[in-house]
């Protein structure tokens, strides 16, 4: 594991909005950590002109609460997204009709392996979250990586993006919320 700047132990600064990230995964960043605001799989996206960001997935609540975890495939007429951040995005689980019964409970661990190895294997992969900024030489960042009781077309989740064995590309969705939860 190498040693980072950690802004998950100071909070996360600046809150710049809701919005969506792409890049690339640097998987040798990947790693685990316990903060205030529960645990996380804490990697970096790299978005083009040596910008990057941290990315913080919850794997527990700041309660310890579990983490449950609903994930699918898209195969059709995919296109892969261009590299940057942009704060003019949305996603709805409701909007999506997401369900809680589609979701199930998963520990930390098994969570972080399905997560790595997707992301080892991607091309690119799209954050939506929260964005920040601590003004640190590694200080932009995204989380609420998860469904967010109450938002308005605001929720969390990753969106994988890989190749198929035939070359052709394939979108795999990861949706997060805690169990305490429930997608109005």
């Amino acid at each position: 594991m190498s040693e980072h700047h950690f802004i998950a132990d100071r909070g996360f600064g600046n809150d710049r909005g809701y919005g969506v990230v792409v890049g690339t995964v640097d998987v040798r960043t990947m790693h685990t950590h316990s903060g205030e605001s529960g645990d996380h799989l804490v990697f970096f996206v790299q978005i083009g002109n040596g910008v990057q960001y941290q990315v913080d997935v919850n794997t527990q609540s700041k309660f310890g609460s579990d983490i449950e975890c609903f994930s699918t495939v898209e195969a059709d007429n995919i296109d892969l997204p261009a590299m940057g951040e942009s704060s003019n995005a949305q996603l709805s689980y409701a909007k999506l009709k997401l369900t809680d019964r589609q979701f199930t409970s998963v520990d930390a661990d098994t969570m972080a392996q399905e997560l790595e190895g997707a992301l080892d294997q991607c091309e690119r992969v799209a954050v939506y979250g929260h964005l920040y900024d601590d003004g640190g030489p590694n200080g932009r960042g995204i989380h609420e990586t998860h469904y967010v009781q109450g938002s308005n077309n605001q929720d969390g989740g990753l969106a994988v993006y890989h190749r198929d064995g035939a070359g052709a590309l394939t979108r795999t969705w990861f949706f997060f919320k805690f169990a305490e939860d429930q997608i109005a």
